[in-house]
């Protein structure tokens, strides 16, 4: 749905309601993840995610070159051009290797959210 301002009101105001609004979802609800991770936006280089989430730099270049992280959301470039270096989103990137989906896909343990 397009955003429509109610007359007087601020984009700021309709931001505003709207974090108010997804505070009352389930903290597990997609849309909710998403707008945290957009608020927490932490774009860090190759090298530093490697460290930060425990991957070879190897792992993170075929995730990248294979279309499992998604460009401009989780991976873009610090300027234009292909020499450019690429940095990565910390929060967007970990969300995703949360997912069930994207375990499974990669081969990794998937918790089935119980603990013995």
């Amino acid at each position: 749905m397009p955003f429509t301002p109610a007359p007087g009101r601020s984009l700021q105001a309709h931001a505003d309601s709207l974090a108010k609004a997804l505070k009352k979802l389930s903290p597990d609800d997609p849309a909710l993840k998403a707008y945290q991770a957009s608020k927490s936006e932490e774009w860090v280089t190759g090298a530093n995610l490697c460290k930060i989430i425990d991957i070879g730099e190897r792992t993170l270049f075929r995730w990248r070159d294979s279309g499992a992280l998604t460009p401009g959301t989780e991976w873009r470039r610090k300027s234009p051009g292909k020499a450019s270096t690429c940095i990565y989103n910390v929060a967007a990137i970990s969300q995703k290797m949360e997912s069930r989906e994207w375990s499974e896909s990669k081969g990794l343990p998937v918790s089935d959210g119980l603990s013995a």
